[in-house]
C-alpha cells in the first residue's frame, strides 16, 4: 500500500511538472560571416540535417531569423537550404539606402585624430583595430544588428498565438540534439523567479551552456568559436509596462519592447577573435565600395578632377564650332574655342620640349644612383667653416640656386623636370582628348615611357633622397619631399584619358600601374611618408591628395574611401571653431600658407565627393568645417 501510495504521489508530481513547465522559442539567428572561409550555408545544412527528425519536447518550439545578410547569392542560398528543410524564419533585410546614411565617429577623441598619431601606430594591431571598429560603430551596428535581431525575435514571440514563457537566442551555428533539448527543457522548469534565475546564472550557468552546445568540432576550424548561447530572456507579463530594448540612436532598433529579464549567457567572457576584427573591418570597407559604385558611379576610371560628362560636351561643340555648324555662337561658345585654341597651341609647343628623365640631371644623389628622384631643401648652405661643408647651415630667406622651379642651377636637381613632365604631358593629353589627334598622344606616351617605364631612364618609384639636408639624418631626404610628387593627382586624370589612345599599349599601361603601384607601396611604409602622412597642418592634407589619386587610379577604392572618410578626422584637427586654422596662422607668411593649406582641402574634398563622401558640408558637435 506504501509503494502505491508513493507512486501515486510520484505521478502527481510529475503531471504538476509538466502542467507548469515554462514554454519557449528557440530561435537562431543567422548574420553576416566575417570568417576567412564563408560557408554560411552549408553549415545551417549540417546542423538541419544533424537535427532532422529530432521530436522536441512539447513546450518548445524552433525558428530562424536571417538579420541583414547583405550578400544576395548568400542570402539566396540560406533561403533554399532553410525552405528545403521546412524550417520557419524571418528575415530582416539590409537596406542600402539606410547603410550609406551611416557615418563615421571621430568626436570625443583625444587626440581628435587618433588615426595619424603616433600613438595609434604603437600599439598592438588588436588596439588599433579596436578603435577602427569604435569609429565604424555606426556602419558596424547596423550591419551586425545584434539588438535588431532579437528584437525582431521578441516582438514575434509577443504575437504568437500560444505566447512562450521564454525566447532563447542563439548564434545560427548552435547545434541541438534530443539530449540538448531535454537539458534546456529541464534549465527552464528550475527557473521560476527572477531569483531563481540569478542563481541559475552563478551556480549552472556552465553546465546548462555546454551541455546545451554541440561545438561541431569535427565540421568547424578550431579557430573559430561557434555555438554561442547569446541570451535566455523572460518575457515580461501582458500588460506590463514597455520599454525600448535599447536607445535607437546607439543601436537603430526602435521597436517598444516588455520588460526583460536576462537569465543566463556563455560561462566564458567572449573575446572577438582578432582575425574576425580583421575580416569585419574588411567587409565594411568593401561595402563602402559598393555604395560608392551603386550610387555614385565611382570606379579606378572615374576622373577626380574633370567632369567627363562636361568634358564630352565641350569636345562634340568645339568640332562644332571649328566646323562652322553652329549657325550663331554666343559668348560663351567663343570663350570656349578660345579656350581650347590655346591648349592646342600650347600642346603643339610641348611637342616640341622634353622628354624629360631624372638621369638627365646633372648632380648624383647621395645614393649615387641617377635612377634616384634627387632635390635640396631650399635655405641651406655649405657651412664656410668646416672643410667639407657639412652639415649644411640655414641661411633665412636665401635660397641655393637651383632649388626654386625653373631657376638658373635647378637642372642639377629634379623637381623642375618632374614639374614639366608633370604639366606638358597633361597638356598633350588634353589636346589629344578634344582633338582625336594621335601626334599628341604619342608624345605624351614618349614622356611617360622616358621618365617611369623605359629601364635605362625611369625613376625609382620613391622620393627617399628629395629635400635633402647635406649632412644631417644620414644624407637622407627631409619627410617634406614626398610633397614635391603631389602634382600626380590632375596626371593621374590625364593618363585615365591616355587610356584611349592607340599610342599607350596595353603593356605601356601595366607598367606604368606597377610603377604607381610600387611609389603607393612606398608612401604607406617609408618613415619620410610616415611622418607626412601623421602632420596635423598642410603637409598631412597634401599628403592626402598624393595618396587618394593614387588609390583611385589603382582600384584601390577600399583604401580611397578609409582616407577620405578619415579625413573628417583632419578637418576636427586643423580648423578652429572659427573656420581659422591655427597651425598655419603660426608661420610668418600666415596668409600664404592658410590658402596654399585651402587649396589642399578643396583637392581633397572634390576628389572625395567624386565617391560621395561629402567633406564640404560636413558638420559636427561645435560646428567645425573647412571655412
Amino acid at each position: 500500500m506504501r509503494n502505491r501510495a508513493l507512486s501515486r504521489h510520484a505521478k502527481i508530481i510529475a503531471a504538476e511538472a509538466k502542467a507548469t513547465t515554462p514554454t519557449a522559442v528557440v530561435y537562431r539567428i543567422i548574420e553576416n560571416d566575417y570568417r576567412a572561409v564563408k560557408e554560411t550555408a552549408d553549415h545551417i545544412r549540417y546542423v538541419l540535417e544533424r537535427e532532422k527528425g529530432v521530436s522536441l519536447p512539447g513546450a518548445l518550439s524552433s525558428r530562424w531569423i536571417i538579420n541583414r545578410l547583405h550578400d544576395v547569392e548568400e542570402l539566396n542560398s540560406v533561403e533554399e537550404v532553410l525552405k528545403e528543410y521546412g524550417a520557419e524564419y524571418s528575415v530582416i533585410p539590409f537596406e542600402w539606402d539606410e547603410y550609406r546614411e551611416k557615418k563615421l565617429v571621430y568626436e570625443g577623441r583625444l587626440p581628435i585624430d587618433i588615426l595619424r598619431s603616433g600613438r595609434y601606430y604603437n600599439m598592438p594591431l588588436t588596439q588599433r583595430l579596436s578603435i577602427n571598429h569604435d569609429i565604424y560603430k555606426y556602419k558596424k551596428n547596423y550591419v551586425t544588428n545584434r539588438r535588431g535581431g532579437r528584437a525582431l525575435a521578441i516582438g514575434e514571440a509577443e504575437r504568437m498565438d500560444v505566447r512562450p514563457d521564454w525566447v532563447i537566442l542563439l548564434d545560427w551555428d548552435v547545434l541541438l540534439l534530443p539530449e540538448q533539448w531535454a537539458n534546456l527543457r529541464h534549465a527552464l522548469r528550475e527557473m521560476t523567479s527572477n531569483k531563481d534565475i540569478t542563481q541559475q546564472l552563478n551556480i549552472r550557468s556552465a553546465d546548462v551552456s555546454f551541455r546545451l552546445v554541440d561545438h561541431t568540432a569535427a565540421y568547424m576550424p578550431r579557430q573559430y568559436r561557434v555555438g554561442r548561447i547569446q541570451s535566455a530572456i523572460k518575457l515580461a507579463p501582458v500588460g506590463e509596462k514597455t520599454k525600448r530594448w535599447r536607445e535607437p540612436s546607439k543601436d537603430g532598433a526602435s521597436l517598444e519592447q516588455p520588460i526583460l529579464f536576462h537569465a543566463f549567457k556563455e560561462s566564458k567572457p567572449h573575446r572577438m577573435d582578432r582575425g574576425y576584427m580583421v575580416n569585419l573591418f574588411d567587409e565594411l570597407k568593401a561595402l563602402d565600395t559598393t555604395v560608392a559604385a551603386k550610387y555614385h558611379g565611382f570606379t579606378d576610371r572615374t576622373l577626380l578632377m574633370y567632369n567627363e560628362t562636361i568634358l564630352q560636351l565641350e569636345k562634340q561643340r568645339y568640332r562644332d564650332l571649328v566646323a562652322k555648324k553652329v549657325s550663331n555662337p554666343n559668348e560663351r561658345d567663343l570663350e570656349l574655342k578660345s579656350l581650347i585654341d590655346t591648349l592646342i597651341k600650347d600642346a603643339d609647343y610641348s611637342k616640341t620640349q622634353g622628354p624629360w628623365s631624372v638621369t638627365y640631371k646633372t648632380e648624383l644623389p647621395p645614393s649615387r644612383n641617377k635612377h634616384d628622384y634627387y632635390s635640396v631643401k631650399p635655405y641651406y648652405w655649405p657651412d664656410p667653416n668646416t672643410k667639407t661643408g657639412l652639415p649644411y647651415i640655414r641661411r633665412d630667406g636665401e635660397r641655393i640656386p637651383g632649388s626654386v622651379l625653373y631657376d638658373v642651377g635647378s637642372e642639377k636637381y629634379d623637381r623642375t623636370a618632374l614639374a614639366n613632365m608633370f604639366r606638358n604631358t597633361t597638356v598633350l593629353i588634353l589636346a589629344y582628348h578634344m582633338t582625336e589627334d594621335e601626334t599628341y598622344a604619342k608624345k605624351a606616351v614618349d614622356n611617360v615611357r622616358v621618365w617611369f617605364l623605359n629601364e635605362e631612364t625611369r625613376q625609382t618609384p620613391h622620393s627617399m633622397y628629395a629635400q635633402i639636408h647635406w649632412g644631417v639624418n644620414g644624407n637622407l631626404g627631409r619627410s617634406t619631399g614626398v610633397l614635391e610628387f603631389r602634382s600626380v593627382f590632375f596626371f593621374l586624370d590625364a593618363m585615365r584619358l591616355l587610356e584611349a589612345s592607340t599610342s599607350f599599349t596595353e603593356e605601356d599601361s601595366t607598367a606604368f600601374k606597377i610603377w604607381m603601384t610600387n611609389y603607393s607601396n612606398y608612401l604607406d611604409t617609408s618613415k619620410q611618408a610616415k611622418t607626412e602622412y601623421k602632420h596635423d597642418n598642410n603637409h598631412g592634407t597634401f599628403f592626402d591628395v598624393q595618396r587618394l589619386a593614387l588609390a583611385a587610379y589603382l582600384n584601390d577604392i577600399d583604401t580611397f574611401l578609409w582616407l577620405a572618410q578619415s579625413d573628417v578626422a583632419r578637418i576636427l584637427e586643423q580648423f578652429d571653431l572659427d573656420g581659422s586654422m591655427p597651425e598655419e596662422m603660426i608661420r610668418p607668411t600666415q596668409l600664404h600658407y592658410m590658402m596654399f593649406a585651402l587649396q589642399g582641402w578643396l583637392i581633397v574634398a572634390h576628389m572625395a565627393s567624386r565617391a560621395g563622401v561629402d567633406l564640404w558640408s560636413y558638420t559636427e558637435p561645435g560646428e567645425k568645417r573647412p571655412a
